[in-house]
């Protein structure tokens, strides 16, 4: 299955134009790929606090007309938002789960796509994220350096290993790149689409410590019984084994003192 994750290219490409209204943008996106190729997911679009504070405006109003044109996501994929602040931004946070892999293909872009491929057992993550000049356009004057500080980062954690990447790091399942403004950041990975330890793993690995466990009570029982069967016969005096005296082999010689 090959789905195109419209949705990354669409927000950097957003947030490039938001650069030139506004100013300072964060955005995270964190996505989750399942072995049954739907996706799960958050992503935080924020703008400064000092540009908030700026513009007399609240981040409703900027993210507002950022998203004018197009949402935070493309169209079909439900998702849940929420307030998001920290000690930079003021914005939103949407939560998205359980959405087909291929619902991310809705939607379009200025040409650019990161597409996710499935292939037998593993996901393949190919594109890229251009914010060079070129690809952006002109800044206004000043606007360079407020690009300069945008806080752009996509996580994709697959469901097992990665086995390869470009352009970003790995932390366990999970690679992670950080575009910049002026470059071009090449994504790409492969990872396992099936999971390593997953619940069934967990299910057998307690049906066997339940069997075990089983087995040793059953011989615990076992020889309780036994040792109950076996009390009784030791409380019972066998006769008494007391060594008859030795009888002389001469005649002659003394009985035993104590004989009759």
């Amino acid at each position: 299955m090959t789905s195109t994750l419209r949705v990354t290219v669409r927000v950097i490409a957003t947030c490039v134009l938001a650069v030139l209204m506004t100013g300072c943008i964060k955005v995270d996106l964190n996505m989750q790929l399942r072995g049954d190729n739907t996706v799960d997911g958050t992503m935080v679009f924020a703008v400064s606090r000092d540009l908030l504070a700026l513009t007399g405006s609240s981040a409703d109003d900027l993210l507002g007309q950022i998203t004018a044109r197009a949402g935070p996501l493309p169209a079909g994929v439900h998702f849940q938002a929420s307030g998001y602040t920290d000690d930079r931004f003021e914005g939103k946070t949407y939560t998205f789960r359980d959405v087909p892999i291929d619902v991310f293909s809705q939607g379009t872009t200025a040409g650019e796509t990161i597409a996710i491929q499935r292939v037998g057992d593993t996901f393949q993550v190919k594109g890229e994220i251009d914010l060079t000049p070129a690809a952006t356009g002109p800044l206004q004057p000043g606007s360079a350096q407020l690009a300069k500080d945008m806080e752009l980062r996509i996580a994709i954690a697959f469901p097992g290993p990665v086995s390869q990447q470009s352009g970003g790091t790995i932390n366990g399942t999970t690679v992670t790149w950080t575009p910049a403004f002026g470059r071009k950041t090449e994504i790409r990975a492969t990872g396992s689409a099936i999971g390593s330890g997953g619940p069934g793993v967990l299910l057998w690995i307690l049906i066997g410590l339940a069997i075990l466990l089983l087995v040793v009570v059953a011989l615990v029982v076992l020889r309780s019984r036994r040792n109950r069967v076996a009390e009784p016969d030791a409380g019972i005096a066998g006769p008494s084994e007391v060594p008859a005296p030795s009888v002389p082999t001469d005649p002659f010689a003394e009985p035993p003192s104590g004989s009759g």
